[in-house]
């Protein structure tokens, strides 16, 4: 009872602050807010917390600007800053891409307060890069400890690469702003591109090619009202127009962040000055900028740092660089695509799919790959051919991530009984299960399994059902040991089955 008090008292400050905070927004009514879970947008205004439908229970990432962060500043500044901070939401709102953050709810104006959420979310790429000034303690931990392997790296740099992508080609805009505060990390690890604060359209006009103005990045204006300068495109700060290499120029500068913990090839201050003062007297890109970029990547690397936008591969270029050739990186694709593919390819994948499975870290198993594996699970021809990379997936979470990952999904399964070798293989792996289950998730789903199968006429089945019993004969009630197990077990020695009678003996004994 006492750590049920301190649990609900937890809950119940967390609201409490947030609540404080946003009151009289309209969005509350709607949405319940939770801890405070990472920061992103200019200056790090948006405050990310964890937050539930209150309908339905969605969980979703809901996303806090105070009106009294800018008090400070002139009622023309203030002004200005809502203002960007409004087109920005709208702007991501419209923009529907794979690549691109999702809006759940549009944005809500309260007195105080503009809230809107999106898909579940880690926290910004700045998060995780160190970022966590003002974040509560248990936020500032997890993004500490969330250390990028390259692998997330390849996947997440090609995302973002594809988002842009979709940006100039398709939606013909610019963003202007690519930055570890623009990207999010959605709950499955995906670089999710946001922050379209300052993004443009394009003029179509300009015969080399699209392009927009950019005079409104300028040397007058506060440092808030302006994108992150040190990732920012040389020809900005000098009042150039911005192109799609401008983009991907900041893209490269991110690349090199994630690489050296965080730091930029140049520290300006917020002052464009700066930024002109170190990028003119720059001729060519120097070598130790690309001492801790992988080898594979230098070179395209150099490239997209280069001072004359002309000579930068575009986004789409840079989607194919030899960087982003690894085997990995083409299984996680081809498993997010999966339900594009013909039966008979899903099935030759998930037969080769354990063996690619050992290359690859906890986080990104977890995150990423069981999520498309699970998704299958409404083709029950299909799980007998994912279940055995589930298992291996399984064997490396422990309890929590059992109950609250897998489970969900998983439980349903324990309930089909065709094709005949889900319960097979379930059964055979009936330790593994019983090792991370709660009591509940036993009793619901794992031994009703275990007393149906009792009953199937498969051979193989039965052997594995005679063979199990005897272990788990304490977690068996004695109702369901009268009604399901014994009848049974007696039925199958009386039919002179050797191995019934020898497991009934010992299971007797």
């Amino acid at each position: 009872m006492e750590y049920l008090q301190k649990v609900r008292s937890t809950v119940t400050k967390a609201y409490e602050q947030v609540g404080n905070v946003v009151a009289g927004n309209p969005a509350l009514r709607l949405f319940e807010p939770g801890d405070m879970i990472g920061s992103a947008g200019p200056a790090h205004l948006w405050k990310i917390h964890k937050a539930k439908k209150r309908s339905t229970g969605q969980t979703v990432a809901m996303w806090i600007f105070e009106r009294k962060q800018v008090e400070t500043f002139s009622k023309d500044d203030q002004t200005r800053i809502v203002d960007m901070l409004k087109r920005g939401v709208s702007q991501l709102t419209r923009v529907r891409h794979p690549r691109v953050l999702v809006v759940e709810h549009p944005l809500e104006e309260g007195r105080d307060s503009f809230i809107f959420c999106t898909e579940p979310v880690i926290g910004s790429l700045a998060n995780v890069l160190g970022q966590t000034e003002g974040l509560p303690q248990p936020a500032t931990i997890h993004h500490r400890s969330y250390k990028l392997h390259e692998i997330e790296i390849r996947i997440g740099l090609k995302q973002a690469a594809e988002a842009l992508t979709f940006l100039h080609v398709d939606a013909k805009m610019m963003h202007r702003n690519v930055c570890p505060t623009s990207i999010i990390l959605n709950e499955k690890g995906d670089f999710k591109l946001a922050g379209f604060d300052f993004a443009m359209t394009a003029s179509t006009n300009d015969p080399s090619g699209i392009s927009c103005d950019s005079s409104d990045i300028d040397d007058h204006i506060s440092w808030q009202l302006l994108p992150s300068v040190d990732f920012l495109a040389p020809e900005l700060a000098a009042g150039g127009r911005s192109e799609p290499s401008s983009d991907v120029y900041s893209l490269a500068v991110v690349s090199y962040a994630i690489f050296n913990d965080g730091k930029t090839p140049f520290q300006c201050k917020n002052r464009l000055d700066l930024l002109r003062q170190n990028t003119e007297k720059l001729k060519a890109v120097p070598p130790e900028w690309a001492l801790r970029i992988p080898e594979t990547f230098r070179e395209d690397f150099k490239l997209c740092l280069n001072k004359m936008p002309k000579i930068r591969p575009d986004a789409a270029q840079f989607t194919k660089i030899p960087f982003f050739k690894d085997h990995r990186l083409d299984t996680v694709q081809t498993l997010e695509s999966f339900m594009q593919h013909e039966q008979m390819i899903k099935i030759e994948l998930l037969k080769k799919l354990p063996d690619l499975l050992i290359h690859f870290e906890k986080r990104l198993l977890v995150q990423k790959i069981r999520p498309c594996l699970m998704a299958e699970f409404s083709h029950p021809d299909l799980i007998p051919f994912i279940l055995p990379s589930l298992f291996y997936i399984i064997d490396l979470t422990d309890k929590e991530e059992f109950t609250n990952l897998v489970m969900p999904e998983l439980g349903p399964v324990f309930a089909m009984e065709r094709p005949y070798q889900i319960i097979i293989l379930l059964l055979e792996k009936l330790d593994l299960f019983l090792s991370r289950a709660e009591t509940k998730d036993v009793d619901n789903y794992i031994l009703p399994c275990l007393y149906r199968a009792i009953k199937n006429e498969n051979g193989r089945i039965q052997e594995i059902c005679l063979n199990v019993v005897p272990k788990i004969a304490k977690l068996i009630s004695r109702h369901n040991m009268k009604t399901d197990v014994l009848p049974r077990l007696l039925a199958l020695a009386t039919s002179g089955d050797t191995l019934a009678v020898r497991e009934m003996a010992n299971f007797l004994k």
